[in-house]
C-alpha cells in the first residue's frame, strides 16, 4: 500500500494494518463518495469516458509495482486454503 500511495494513486490511507494468524486486517480512512456502479449512468458518455481514461492511468501506475515473490506454488496455496475452510466449516 505504501508503494501504491507513493505513486500518487488516490486511495484510502491505511490507519492500521495487523497480521492475525494467516489473515491481514486493515483499517482505512473514510473517503466520501458513491460507488461507480450506482452513479456512472447519471454522467454523460463523454464524462464516463473521461473517468475510464483516468482509471486506466491509475491502473497503469499500479502495474509498475513489481509483484512480490510467491513462496509456494499457487495451486498448492489455494488448495491448502480451501482445505482449511472446509475443515473449519465441518466443526460447526
Amino acid at each position: 500500500m505504501e508503494k501504491v500511495a507513493s505513486l500518487g494513486v488516490p486511495m484510502c490511507k491505511p490507519i492500521s494494518i495487523e497480521l492475525c494468524d494467516d489473515e491481514v486486517h486493515s483499517l482505512h480512512e473514510w473517503i466520501d463518495g458513491r460507488d461507480a456502479i450506482d452513479s456512472i449512468l447519471t454522467y454523460s458518455e463523454n464524462q464516463q469516458y473521461t473517468y475510464g481514461v483516468e482509471a486506466g492511468k491509475i491502473l497503469r501506475k499500479i502495474h509498475t509495482i513489481p509483484a512480490t515473490e510467491v513462496c509456494e506454488d499457487w495451486e498448492i496455496f489455494f488448495n491448502l486454503k480451501i482445505d482449511d475452510k472446509i475443515s473449519n466449516e465441518m466443526i460447526w
